[in-house]
C-alpha cells in the first residue's frame, strides 16, 4: 500500500500504471522529430521524461550523471552541460505544473465561494 511520504518517487514511478508502461517499453510516446526550424535531415529527437537521480535511465527517461567534485567538472563538461541543461528543463516544467496547479486551486476556491454566498442567499 503506498501512503503519503513514506515511499520514494523512483519507487512511486516504478508501481504506477504510467512507470511500469514505460519500464516496460509499452507506453506509446509519439514518433521521433525533427525540431521545428532545423534543416531538412536533421537528426529526429525521441520524446522522453526529464527525471533525477531517483529514476533509472533508460532510452526515454533521462537522468543526470553523478558527480559533484572539482575533479569530476574540470574532466566532463560535456556531462556537467547536459546535467545543467536537464535540470533547467526540470525546473521549466516544474513551474509549469507549479503555475497550472495554483489556477486549479484558484477557480476551485472561486466556486467554493459562489457556493457559499449561494447557499448563504438561500439560492
Amino acid at each position: 500500500m503506498l501512503t503519503t511520504g513514506s515511499n520514494s518517487d523512483g519507487f512511486i514511478f516504478s508501481e504506477s500504471s504510467f512507470g511500469k508502461s514505460i519500464l516496460r517499453g509499452n507506453f506509446n510516446f509519439p514518433p521521433a522529430e525533427t525540431l521545428p526550424n532545423c534543416e531538412e535531415g536533421t537528426e529526429k529527437i525521441h520524446y522522453f521524461v526529464a527525471a533525477d537521480n531517483a529514476f533509472p535511465n533508460r532510452h526515454n527517461i533521462l537522468t543526470p550523471f553523478c558527480g559533484r567534485n572539482k575533479d569530476f567538472i574540470a574532466s566532463n563538461v560535456a556531462q556537467v552541460t547536459y546535467n545543467y541543461r536537464l535540470s533547467r528543463g526540470r525546473r521549466v516544467i516544474e513551474n509549469a505544473f507549479g503555475k497550472k496547479s495554483f489556477n486549479f486551486v484558484y477557480c476551485m476556491f472561486s466556486i467554493i465561494n459562489q457556493l457559499l454566498n449561494a447557499f448563504q442567499q438561500g439560492f
